[in-house]
């Protein structure tokens, strides 16, 4: 195997794999790091879990996850580092089905900061929002989103808006930083019981 550092870690990889491993995406590069700032930090009231199985292992847009807390429900918050990525909504002895917050069709309640505004986004699947309003309000792209009433629960950035000059709306998509397919542990915080 080689050490490599990334991100001031150490990561030992196998002989055959360092190559791929340097080269690897903008993308996977930015969830890597959000993996390893989980795994290094303690974020009070949340449990480190391992990801058994993302897809296309597991239906679109939901993940398996494994070694649960005891008190751990459907409903729970599931993040990767600060990032919010979705919620459990199944759970056996041994492990939790968890739902992914871009999911097509599932709503989340955000706040676009910069805009100083609360939404209620559309997932579109494959880590991006929609949300549609009205065209006045100045919402730029690059800006941050956290979720509703939770400043310190990251989603993503807004990545573009969309609007014809005819269109009293604009259709502003958000996107997620996070990159399942290169993560091996989440998070999970218990909803008040």
């Amino acid at each position: 195997g080689v050490l490599l550092e990334r991100f001031g870690y150490p990561v030992w990889t196998g002989e055959t794999q360092w190559k791929e491993r340097l080269f690897i995406s903008a993308k996977a590069e930015q969830s890597l790091r959000l993996s390893i700032e989980a795994r290094g930090a303690e974020v009070p009231g949340r449990t480190f879990v391992p990801l058994l199985a993302r897809p296309p292992r597991t239906y679109y847009d939901t993940v398996i996850v494994g070694t649960l807390p005891a008190n751990a429900r459907p409903g729970d918050r599931v993040f990767v580092g600060r990032a919010y990525v979705g919620r459990l909504i199944e759970r056996n002895n041994r492990s939790a089905k968890a739902l992914l917050a871009w999911a097509a069709g599932e709503q989340t309640d955000l706040f676009i900061h910069g805009a100083e505004l609360a939404v209620l986004a559309r997932g579109e699947g494959n880590g991006t929002f929609r949300v549609e309003i009205p065209r006045s309000i100045p919402v730029e792209t690059g800006n941050l989103v956290t979720l509703a009433g939770d400043p310190d629960a990251f989603v993503g950035e807004v990545a573009a808006i969309v609007a014809a000059e005819s269109d009293p709306f604009a259709s502003v998509l958000i996107q997620s930083p996070v990159n399942l397919q290169h993560l091996q542990w989440l998070s999970l915080e218990s909803s008040p019981r």
